[in-house]
């Protein structure tokens, strides 16, 4: 059936700012690692941070994978994060370099960190735990993100211990933690990896068991985002990304398509989305069994773009979904997944440009409230009645919409079906 441009019709969406405080901590893991759901106003705000990371070689890993989301997306500015490689002299020294470090430094940061690396298996963690309390103490105007220890492919018991340490201290006492151990040890689809019952990295994060590489660098570079917007003040809700295509982090009547103006009524509309298969299903009885599937064409994708990494979020009718993909460009977030077609070049694993059909599955959501708002009213029974359902896409930069008719038969209070 023939699709329609989507429009924006919701009312004003407002982000409020506390600003810089570390009054009350948060811990950012595996569940904070879409970085295209954080809205601009908030990277905004985190990049605005003057942050400092004492590391060594996985810290460079991060670095790169900071430069590969700015070069994606200009938003994603680090300029003002700094990675200075501090070396490997041994657990001790390097706590003992943050202390000196942020002595010496205080008016050239905002935040200020260091990781351990994995090889500091006998890291001691009271040692870690006093001389961080102490620097919070003594500088209680900056912000100390304090860390877990990254892991490898081959689980440990003193890692662990180590880890679990420093979840429990932070969680209890409301400190700024980066958990990047359990970044490292979940999938995708949010699976968590043991070895033995330990912790283990995701071999496909990692191009040596220990190190990072461009997918593994790109994952844990978002959830650092993630977490510099909480530090700016960033409450941790997502506006909508699909509508708010002009990035200013409210979906207004200024939102604008490439190339046209805020405020101006025919930037309105969004870029073209062709819509060719779309069904669902909802089960009001049972949480979280609502599914829905699409298969569209993004129209006219440029030359040039590689996969691996970026970001597609999908919306459903208000059933929200933001992926990762990987270098083939699939992407699995929870139960639900998501392939786009792409002829790459092998060299370079870029796509030469044109039309990208993707198919996508959304499983396990509640989204029966969202739908109704569409007119799918599951409150009586109906057999093939008619209502639209919007569709949109978050690609590359752009924004893509469509309104699909649809045709659905409920049975009223129990569940049912939608389709094109």
């Amino acid at each position: 059936m023939a699709t329609r441009p989507r429009h924006h019709s919701l009312a004003p969406v407002w982000l409020l700012w506390a600003g810089l405080a570390a009054a009350q901590g948060v811990t950012v893991d595996h569940t904070g690692t879409a970085a295209a759901l954080i809205s601009s106003g908030a990277v905004a705000a985190a990049a605005a941070q003057r942050l400092v990371v004492r590391h060594a070689s996985v810290g460079a890993n991060i670095s790169a994978g900071l430069d590969a989301l700015q070069d994606d997306d200009p938003r994603y500015d680090r300029g003002l994060w700094d990675f200075p490689d501090r070396g490997n002299p041994g657990w001790q020294a390097k706590v003992d370099d943050l202390v000196d470090f942020a002595a010496a430094n205080l008016d050239r940061y905002d935040v200020f960190t260091m990781k351990l690396c994995y090889i500091d298996t006998d890291a001691d963690w009271i040692y870690y735990r006093d001389r961080m309390e102490a620097l919070e103490a003594a500088y209680p105007t900056k912000v100390f993100l304090w860390w877990t220890m990254p892991i490898t492919t081959d689980g440990s018991a003193e890692r662990d211990a180590f880890n679990d340490s420093v979840r429990g201290h932070c969680q209890d006492h409301g400190k700024w933690l980066f958990d990047i151990a359990d970044i490292e040890s979940h999938d995708p689809a949010g699976s968590p990896l043991l070895d033995a019952g330990h912790e283990r990295l995701d071999p496909d994060y990692s191009s040596d068991g220990g190190h990072l590489n461009e997918v593994g660098s790109r994952r844990v570079a978002a959830a650092l985002w993630w977490l510099m917007a909480r530090v700016a003040g960033w409450d941790g809700s997502t506006t909508d990304p699909l509508l708010d295509s002009d990035g200013d982090g409210v979906s207004d009547d200024h939102e604008r398509a490439d190339g046209t103006e805020p405020g101006n009524p025919a930037s309105f509309l969004l870029r073209d989305l062709a819509v060719t298969a779309l069904s669902g299903s909802m089960k009001l009885t049972v949480a979280a069994h609502d599914a829905c599937t699409l298969a569209a064409v993004i129209p006219q994708v440029p030359a040039g773009f590689v996969p691996n990494g970026a970001a597609l979020v999908i919306d459903i009718g208000g059933a929200v979904e933001a992926f990762a993909l990987d270098a083939k460009g699939r992407g699995v977030t929870g139960a639900s997944k998501t392939a786009l077609k792409l002829k790459l070049a092998k060299a370079t694993g870029a796509f030469g440009g044109g039309d990208v059909p993707v198919k996508a599955s959304l499983k396990q959501g509640t989204w029966a409230t969202a739908w109704a708002a569409a007119g799918i009213d599951s409150g009586q029974d109906a057999r093939n009645a008619p209502a639209e359902l919007a569709v949109g896409m978050r690609f590359n930069g752009y924004v893509y919409g469509a309104t699909v008719p649809i045709s659905y038969s409920v049975r009223a209070g129990a569940g049912g079906r939608f389709r094109n």
